[in-house]
């Protein structure tokens, strides 16, 4: 009788990197990332999207379980989902038996090796008894988005040396395909056999990322974890699904449950389970698999931003919206807090937040937000070329006040009107290009994402700053004040120093009076000051 490859079994190996209290990065595992939840500070992966992918499939892990037992391990009953959720965030920890027992049952779906069930994988028999005869070979720098490179194009700005590119250690490698699959492109060629929908480049990079953050690794779990009736589903993560259901090559496959969203696979991976990365480098073969269609995402996907296009294939619907590389979070602030008339829908984390059971139940003294995402480029390999992490910190009491012309509302007027005042600099500097003859653009769009760059600290401090004691009106004029001074700086940086063609300038045909840099900064000043006054 052959006996079965089981190697390096994610519950016993220590592969998530964390913060302690200590502030010291460590490796554990994850029957001990539950036991021990609330003596980590978060998450410290190699990136914030891999947090973001390891977070999301804690959630799926607590979202299986609780769907399913209460907080003593009973039966889980639908009524029942909103009292556990109170119950755990109360004894500020995971009860973790109700978890240790779950995923001891399912110890045998957590090897990274395995010639039977190795997680998110497939095996070699499955390959075979599919008829999958075409794979795409795919080595570690691939998988590694500090690298993102594959077999054909070199990054030539990776920090990384060649003969290292490739290496990764078993937890590296674990969470390195955990972030793949959730953020994939589509470098890889080879399609599932029959398959005639476009590739998936990975739900995940398909989101605008949206999560709350607590003091602790256990609160960000709690405040990310949705327990209610709305959600009670039979939970289907990927290590419990079939082979079959991991593939999914109908047209209108959506996910009906958390878990399955949280651990959706846009590829079929397999590793020899032989490998060993002390002697070599990881060969990876993958056979892509259709994707979700994102028109469905306002239903089903709770961590995002989210749009409604005015053009294109998805006009008028509801879809994610994905971070702008160059755009900070506060500039969405009305799609956070669904005050945008773009689009009302929030991110369901949000949503979730302000419901009773957490309202009533949720101590802490500041929200604080955070976006994650990734960006491709916009060509067949849909390689990825760039990270997004950013945070919002705001006092609770501000957040929780939705009131008609309450604090959200008025925050949300000024980070609308603060692009206002961004836009009269650009047309300001737009106006001094024409006077000098200067045909680029390029400066304009430079001096404007470096105005922008000015304001998302201080903005950031001035949101974080306020509290509900103080009248919204006085934080209003300190902004406005702190903005005029900013973009005064910005224009005459550009401005200066002046030539004799910007003061002689030209006479205006329509007002007959001289038009040169001087009046047309005085006329900025003045548009920029009514602006901020309104």
């Amino acid at each position: 009788m052959v006996k079965n490859i089981n190697r390096y079994n994610l519950l016993d190996e220590n592969w998530i990197k964390v913060i302690d209290k200590s502030n010291d990065v460590k490796e554990t595992g994850l029957f001990d990332i539950f036991k021990s939840a609330h003596k980590y500070k978060k998450l410290a992966g190699d990136s914030a999207p891999q947090d973001f992918a390891i977070l999301r499939l804690l959630l799926s892990i607590l979202e299986t379980t609780f769907n399913r037992y209460d907080f003593d391990g009973e039966p889980q009953e639908k009524e029942g989902l909103k009292q556990t959720w109170i119950k755990i965030w109360k004894s500020g920890r995971f009860p973790y038996e109700v978890l240790q027992n779950y995923l001891e049952g399912q110890h045998e779906k957590f090897y990274l090796y395995s010639d039977n069930a190795p997680f998110c994988q497939v095996t070699k028999k499955d390959l075979d008894e599919h008829e999958i005869k075409k794979t795409s070979l795919i080595n570690g720098k691939l998988i590694n988005r500090l690298i993102s490179e594959s077999g054909n194009k070199k990054d030539f700005f990776s920090i990384t040396s060649d003969n290292d590119k490739n290496r990764l250690t078993n937890a590296s490698l674990s969470r390195n395909i955990i972030l793949f699959l959730g953020f994939s492109g589509t470098a890889d060629k080879a399609k599932y056999p029959g398959m005639k929908s476009s590739a998936s480049k990975g739900w995940d990079l398909s989101l605008g990322g949206i999560y709350l953050e607590g003091e602790n690794l256990f609160q960000t779990l709690m405040l990310n974890l949705m327990l209610n009736s709305k959600n009670y589903k039979f939970q289907k993560p990927i290590w419990e699904s079939s082979f079959e259901d991991k593939v999914h090559l109908e047209n209108d496959y959506v996910p009906d449950n958390l878990s399955e969203l949280y651990t959706n696979c846009s590829r079929l991976l397999y590793i020899d389970p032989n490998t060993d990365l002390t002697k070599g480098d990881v060969q990876i073969e993958a056979v892509q698999l259709p994707g979700i269609d994102k028109i469905y995402a306002a239903g089903i996907e709770p961590m995002t931003l989210f749009q409604v296009p005015k053009t294109g294939n998805n006009k008028g619907q509801v879809i994610p919206k994905m971070h702008d590389m160059n755009k900070s979070l506060w500039r969405n602030f009305g799609l956070l807090e669904g005050l945008s008339d773009k689009n009302p829908h929030l991110p369901g984390v949000i949503s979730d937040f302000y419901d009773s059971t957490k309202q009533e139940n949720v101590d802490i003294e500041d929200v604080n937000i955070v976006a994650v995402g990734m960006t491709y480029n916009r060509d067949a390999s849909s390689m990825i070329n760039g990270e997004i992490h950013d945070s919002l910190n705001i006092n609770r009491e501000v957040f929780d006040d939705l009131s008609d012309g309450g604090y959200v509302s008025k925050i949300n007027d000024e980070a609308i009107k603060t692009e206002k005042a961004v836009s009269i600099l650009k047309y300001f500097i737009k106006d001094l290009m024409k006077m000098r003859n200067v045909v680029n653009n390029g400066p304009v769009d430079s001096l404007i994402e470096e105005a922008y760059f000015s304001i998302d600290k201080p903005f950031k401090n001035w949101i974080s700053n306020m509290n509900t004691s103080v009248d919204m009106s006085y934080y209003q004029n300190k902004w406005r004040k702190q903005l005029y001074n900013i973009l005064i700086n910005k224009s005459e940086t550009f401005m200066y120093p002046l030539s004799t063609r910007d003061l002689i300038g030209k006479v205006n045909s329509k007002t007959n009076s001289i038009d040169n840099v001087v009046t047309r900064y005085d006329f900025f000043r003045h548009s920029l000051k009514k602006c901020l006054k309104e």
